[in-house]
């Protein structure tokens, strides 16, 4: 491939980042009805929501401990009261960043090796 013209399929031939040995295009791909059976479905709408739910829970915890600190004048703060908001809502970001991080992790299990 020269520098500058894009890659073109043509019948029989495979583009450079597909693997050897597998035929290009698949016979699956025209199927009806392919695709990840439906508990696969069901773990990516799970995580997807988990991520969500732990981000805005764990946010809206922590807007509530900057909010309490605002309305003292950013002055001195109650301990007990206060980390009861900031130790759960920061353990809530964390998870969902921890969910986001492990779901590309996940995914790239899955991919096939050359």
């Amino acid at each position: 491939m020269s520098p500058g013209r894009e890659w073109r399929p043509t019948p029989g031939r495979r583009p450079p980042w597909w693997p050897e040995g597998e035929p290009f295009p698949p016979e699956r791909w025209g199927r009806r009805g392919y695709g990840p059976p439906p508990f696969i479905r069901w773990i990516g709408c799970f995580v997807v929501s988990a991520f969500v739910v732990a981000l805005l829970a764990g946010g809206a915890l922590l807007l509530a401990a900057i909010r309490q600190w605002w309305l003292t004048g950013f002055g001195h703060l109650d301990y007990a009261y206060t980390m009861r908001f900031v130790v759960p809502g920061a353990t809530l970001v964390a998870l969902g960043v921890q969910t986001v991080f492990s779901s590309f992790f996940v995914s790239i299990l899955g991919m096939r090796r050359k």
